[in-house]
C-alpha cells in the first residue's frame, strides 16, 4: 500500500509526472526494514517519491488520492514480499499500476523481497496459498478480479528486477537509487550562485587574504590526504570486541579516515600515531603488544617463546628475511588472543619478480615449520598467508571466528580433510596455488560469500559441495586449465553476483538449469571451449557483463544457432532477458559474415561493445544502440565498410583494419576518442566532430600529413576548455605553429597584447623510436613565462601485439597538443616565453622537432586596440556566441622569486 509522505496526493503538482517514485509494499513486511531504508536514500538525493507512512488501509478499496499519484508517477517500484499477495489493497494497486504503464510512459521496477520470482509469476509458495483463501466463497465477479490480480502478478514479475535474499541491503538500496538516477536521466545537483550564508564567510575569507598587498597568501582547503590501506571485510574481522562499528564511524566522523567503496584511507601520520601508541604499550617487551609488524620484534618474540595473550595481531613482511625463522607450536602458544596473521612479502605483491611462485619458493626456505605445527588460537579472524609452504592446514584446524583465509601462490595440495565447520567464514582465496588438486568439503563453511581459485592449474575439479554455498556472490575460477565442468548443483547459487571462467582452457559444459542464476550480473568465459549455454529456463535477467574474449563460434553457442554446415547464425536472447545487458565481448571470436549480428539491436542497454579481431566484412546499422559509448572494431581486418553509429558513440577503436577511406564522423557528436593506430592503407582522415579530444594515427603510413593537419586545426573545435592530443604520421610541424626549433628549447617575444582574445597555446613534437621502445611515450613541457611557470605532462600509448610495439621504427610520429591559458597567468605581464620539450620515458624515443604557436579567437571579435595576429600565427574562428573571452590579471608573485608550477596531464 502507499500514501504521500509529508504531504496529501491532492496538493500534487499538476504535471503529468507529479512523483518520480511511487513505492509499493505490504507494511508489516518491509515498512520498518527495506523499504524505509529505499525511501529515505531516494529522498536524499532529491527524488520527488511517494509512500506511505500511516495507516491508511481500510479494506481493498483505493482511495481517489491514491489513483491520482499513481497516475501522475513515472516509475513503480513494487517490492513482491512474503505476505503482499494477502493484501487486496496491494493487488488492487499493482492492477492500477499496470494499467496505467500500458496507457502511457511509465516503468516498473519489481524487487523480489526474499520471495522467489517464480512464486510471484506462477502464484505459488505463500502467493498461491494467499489465493487459495482469495478464492474461497469467491462470485463469479469475485473471480474476475482475482483473475486481473493473477494476470497483473505474473506480467509484472516476469519484468526485470532485483532479487534481495542474503545480500546486504544497503547494497541493494544504492543499486535501486542509482538505476533510478540513470533511468531519470539525473544530472548533479546544481546549488546555485547564492548559497544561503555564505556571503559571510567569503567575506571574512577575503578579508584574511587582504590581496591588494603584493604577497605570497596561502589557502588550506579542509580535508585529508592519505594512502590507501585495504581492509575489506574490516569490521567483521575485527568484530565486536574491537568495538570496529562505532569506532571507524567515529574516526570517519572526526576525519581521521575516509572511506570509498571498499577502501578505508589512513593519513600517514594516524598510521605513525597509532604504531607509536602500541610500542608505548611495553616498550622493552615486543610479546605484551597488542600488536607486531617490525621483523625483528617478531623474530625476538617467536624465537624466545616470549608471546603472550596481549597480542592480538602479527603482520610479517618476509621479503627482507635473511635468517631461518621457526614457526613452533611453542611460540605461538601463549598466544590465546591472536586475532590478526598476515604473512605477506611485499616485493612479491608490488611485482618486483617476474615469477612469483618461485620467489616465495625461495623466501619460505627460511620459514620453517615445526613437526605437527598448530595454530594455538581458537580465536582467528583474519588469515593470510602469502606462499604458505605445508602441503595442508594443521589437523586441528578450527577457528570458529574465521572470516578472511587467503593463501595465495601457496603449495597446498588439499586444505583440510573431512568437513571443518567455520560458520563465520566470509571470503577464501587459493589463487595460484599450483599445487591444489583437490577443494575442501565446503559443507560446513556455507556462509561464504567469496571464492578465488584463480590460477590454480592442476585442479581438475570442484567439490560438489559447492552447490551448497548460497550466499556465494563471487566466484573466480580463472586459468583453472585442467577444469573441465562445474557441479550440478550450481544452480542453487541465489546470491552469485560474478562467476570468472576465462582461461579454462578445457571447461566444455554447463550445468543443466546454470540458466536459473537469476542474481548474476558478470559472467567471464574467455578462452573456453563451452559448447553450449542451457537455453531452458534462461533467466539471467540481470546479466551486465557477458565476454566471450577468444572462443570460437561454438564455445558461444548459446547465442548461436547453425544456419548450415558453413554458416553461423547470431542470435541473441530476447530483449526482457538481457535488458540490463551493459558490457558484451565477442573478440576474436571468428565471427564471420554467417553471423545474424542484426539482433544486437535487442540489446538496448548495451554501452560497451567488443567486436575486434573478427572476420566479418560488414556490419548492421547500430543506430538503435542509443547508450553504446564505446565501440572496438580492431584487427578487422576484412572489414570493407562501417556502419552507422549511434551519436551516443564516445570512443571508437578502429586499430589495425584495411580500411582506404573512412565516412563523414561530424556526425558524431559525443565522440571524444578515435584510435586508428596501424591502418596502414589509410589515405585520408575522416571530417571529425567539435567533440573529439583524442586522435591516434600512430603508424597509419598512407596517411598525408599535411592533409590530414587541415583536419586537426583547434579551430574545428567547438570547446577550447579541455587538453586536445592528436598524433600521426609524419616529420612536418605544421606553419600555423609560429615558432619550431630543431632543439628541445624554444624561446621568443611574443607580440604586443597578444593575450587579448588569445585561448591557449598549441605545442608539437616530432619524434622518433628505436628498439626497445616502450609502448608509453611520456613526455613534458615546461612553459616559463617569467612571472609564473607552467608543467604540462602528456601521455601517449602505443599498442603493443606480443613482444613487439606497433611502431614503425623507420616512421617519425608528430604529436600536437593544445592547451588553454591558466587563470594563473598574468598576460599583461609577459613578453617573453620559453619552451622546454623532454621525453621522460626510459628508452626507445628522440625529440627531433618541438614547436609552439598562439590561438586566438576569431579577428572580428578582437578589441580595437590589439593589432591583428602576424600571418604565421594561428587564427581560430570563434567558439560561441557572446562576449570575447579575455585573461583575468591573477598575479602571483612569491617572496623568494622562485615560480610557482602548475601540473597536468594530457591523455592520449
Amino acid at each position: 500500500m502507499a500514501s504521500t509522505s509529508g504531504q496529501k496526493a491532492s496538493s500534487s503538482p499538476s504535471s503529468p509526472h507529479s512523483y518520480e517514485v511511487f513505492i509499493s509494499f505490504r507494511g508489516e513486511d518491509t515498512r520498518k526494514n527495506f523499504t524505509d531504508h529505499l525511501y529515505t536514500t531516494l529522498v536524499a538525493y532529491g527524488i520527488h517519491t511517494f509512500r506511505d507512512d500511516e495507516e491508511l488501509e481500510k479494506g481493498g478499496d483505493i482511495a481517489s488520492d491514491l489513483l491520482r499519484a499513481i497516475e501522475e508517477s513515472k516509475i513503480f517500484i513494487i517490492i513482491f514480499s512474503t505476505n503482499y499477495a494477502n493484501s487486496r489493497w496491494c493487488l488492487n494497486e499493482l492492477v492500477k499500476i499496470f494499467e496505467c504503464t500500458t496507457q502511457k510512459q511509465s516503468t516498473i521496477l519489481p524487487i523480489f523481497y526474499h520471495v522467489n520470482p517464480s512464486d510471484v509469476r506462477k502464484q505459488s509458495g505463500s502467493y498461491g496459498d494467499a489465493f487459495v483463501d482469495h478464492e474461497k466463497d469467491a462470485d463469479e465477479k469475485k473471480m474476475e478480479v482475482i483473475q486481473k490480480w493473477r494476470t497483473a502478478l505474473n506480467q509484472v514479475a516476469s519484468l526485470c528486477g532485483l532479487h534481495v535474499d542474503e545480500q546486504y541491503e544497503t547494497l541493494v538500496v544504492k543499486e535501486i537509487t542509482d538505476d533510478i538516477i540513470r533511468r531519470l536521466n539525473r544530472k548533479p545537483l546544481n546549488v546555485g550562485k547564492n548559497i544561503v550564508g555564505m556571503d559571510f564567510h567569503l567575506e571574512k575569507l577575503k578579508s584574511l587574504m587582504n590581496i591588494e598587498l603584493n604577497e605570497v597568501r596561502v589557502v588550506g582547503i579542509y580535508g585529508i590526504g592519505g594512502i590507501g590501506k585495504d581492509k575489506d571485510f574490516v569490521s567483521r574481522m575485527l568484530d565486536e570486541d574491537f568495538y570496529a562499528e562505532s569506532g571507524i564511524g567515529v574516526l570517519h566522523d572526526k576525519c581521521l579516515i575516509s572511506i570509498s567503496g571498499n577502501k578505508l584511507d589512513m593519513h600517514d601520520l594516524l598510521q605513525q600515531m597509532g604504531w607509536e601508541i602500541v610500542r608505548q604499550e611495553c616498550p622493552k617487551e615486543p610479546g605484551r603488544r597488542s600488536r607486531l609488524w617490525e621483523q625483528e620484534d617478531i623474530f625476538d618474540v617467536l624465537k624466545r617463546n616470549m608471546g603472550s595473550e596481549k597480542i592480538e595481531g602479527i603482520f610479517l613482511d618476509l621479503s627482507h628475511l635473511e635468517d631461518i625463522l621457526d614457526f613452533t607450536t611453542e611460540a605461538f602458544a601463549g598466544m590465546k588472543k591472536l586475532r590478526l596473521l598476515k604473512v605477506y612479502n611485499s616485493k612479491s605483491i608490488l611485482g618486483d619478480f617476474g615469477d612469483t611462485f618461485t620467489f616465495n619458493n625461495k623466501v619460505n626456505c627460511r620459514v620453517r615449520f615445526a613437526h605437527e605445527f598448530k595454530f594455538c588460537s581458537d580465536d582467528l579472524r583474519y588469515l593470510y598467508w602469502h606462499g604458505y609452504s605445508l602441503k595442508s592446514l594443521p589437523k586441528d584446524f578450527s577457528p570458529k571466528h574465521l572470516v578472511d583465509l587467503s593463501m595465495p601462490y601457496s603449495h597446498i595440495k588439499k586444505l583440510w580433510k573431512g568437513i571443518k565447520v567455520l560458520k563465520s567464514l566470509k571470503s577464501m582465496d587459493l589463487s595460484h596455488s599450483k599445487c591444489l588438486i583437490e577443494t575442501p568439503d565446503f559443507s560446513g563453511i556455507t556462509n561464504l560469500e567469496r571464492l578465488v581459485l584463480e590460477g590454480c592449474i592442476n585442479l581438475p575439479e570442484v567439490h560438489p559441495s559447492l552447490g551448497d554455498l548460497k550466499k556465494l556472490n563471487f566466484l573466480s575460477l580463472k586459468d583453472c586449465k585442467m577444469l573441465r565442468r562445474l557441479p550440478s548443483r550450481i544452480w542453487n547459487f541465489k546470491s552469485l553476483r560474478t562467476l570468472i571462467l576465462s582461461g579454462c582452457s578445457k571447461f566444455e559444459e554447463f550445468p543443466e538449469n546454470f540458466g536459473n542464476l537469476e542474481m548474476l550480473k558478470e559472467l567471464h568465459e574467455d578462452g573456453t571451449v563451452v559448447r553450449a549455454l542451457p537455453p531452458s529456463n534462461f533467466s539471467m535477467r540481470n546479466l551486465k557483463k557477458l565476454s566471450f574474449r577468444g572462443c570460437g563460434p561454438a564455445s558461444a553457442s548459446w547465442l548461436w544457432s547453425k544456419r548450415s554446415s558453413n554458416s553461423i547464425c547470431f542470435t541473441v536472447p530476447s530483449s526482457s532477458n538481457l535488458c540490463y545487458l551493459k558490457k558484451l565481448d565477442l573478440s576474436d571470436c571468428n565471427i564471420s559474415d554467417g553471423a545474424n549480428l542484426g539482433s544486437l539491436g535487442f540489446l538496448s542497454s548495451l554501452e560497451d561493445l567488443n567486436l575486434s579481431g573478427n572476420n566479418f566484412v560488414t556490419l548492421p546499422n547500430m543506430s538503435g544502440l542509443s547508450h553504446l559509448v564505446f565501440l572496438g572494431l580492431e584487427n578487422c581486418k576484412r572489414l570493407q565498410a562501417l556502419p552507422q553509429f549511434p551519436s551516443s558513440l564516445e570512443d571508437l577503436i578502429l586499430r589495425g583494419n584495411n580500411f582506404v577511406t573512412l565516412p563523414n564522423m561530424s556526425g558524431l557528436s559525443h565522440l571524444k576518442t578515435l584510435v586508428l593506430g596501424n591502418c596502414k592503407r589509410l589515405e585520408a582522415l575522416p571530417q571529425l566532430p567539435s567533440s573529439i579530444r583524442s586522435l591516434n594515427a600512430t603508424d597509419c603510413t598512407s596517411l598525408g600529413t599535411t592533409e590530414s593537419l587541415k583536419l586537426l586545426r583547434p579551430w574545428e573545435l567547438e570547446s577550447l576548455d579541455s587538453d586536445v592530443a592528436f598524433v600521426i604520421p609524419g616529420s612536418r610541424i605544421p606553419d600555423w605553429i609560429r615558432y619550431q626549433s630543431s632543439e628541445n628549447v624554444i624561446e621568443a617575444d611574443l607580440p604586443l597584447n597578444w593575450s587579448t582574445n588569445c585561448l591557449g597555446f598549441a605545442l608539437a613534437l616530432v619524434f622518433s623510436s628505436q628498439p626497445p621502445v616502450s609502448h608509453w611515450l611520456w613526455a613534458e613541457v615546461f612553459l616559463d613565462f617569467g612571472t609564473c611557470c607552467c608543467s604540462i605532462e602528456t601521455q601517449c600509448f602505443f599498442h603493443l601485439e606480443g613482444d613487439n610495439c606497433v611502431l614503425a621504427h623507420e616512421v617519425d610520429h608528430v604529436l600536437l597538443n593544445y592547451v588553454p591559458v591558466q587563470p594563473s597567468l598574468s598576460p599583461h605581464q609577459v613578453i617573453h616565453i620559453k619552451a622546454t620539450f623532454a621525453i621522460t620515458s626510459e628508452t626507445g624515443y628522440e625529440i627531433k622537432r618541438c614547436g609552439l604557436g598562439l590561438v586566438y579567437v576569431n579577428e572580428e571579435v578582437n578589441c580595437n586596440n590589439v593589432p591583428p595576429p602576424n600571418e604565421s600565427t594561428l587564427v581560430l574562428k570563434e567558439i560561441s556566441a557572446g562576449e570575447p573571452i579575455e585573461c583575468e590579471d591573477m598575479t602571483i608573485e612569491c617572496q623568494d622569486q622562485r615560480k610557482p608550477t602548475l601540473r597536468y596531464g594530457i591523455f592520449l
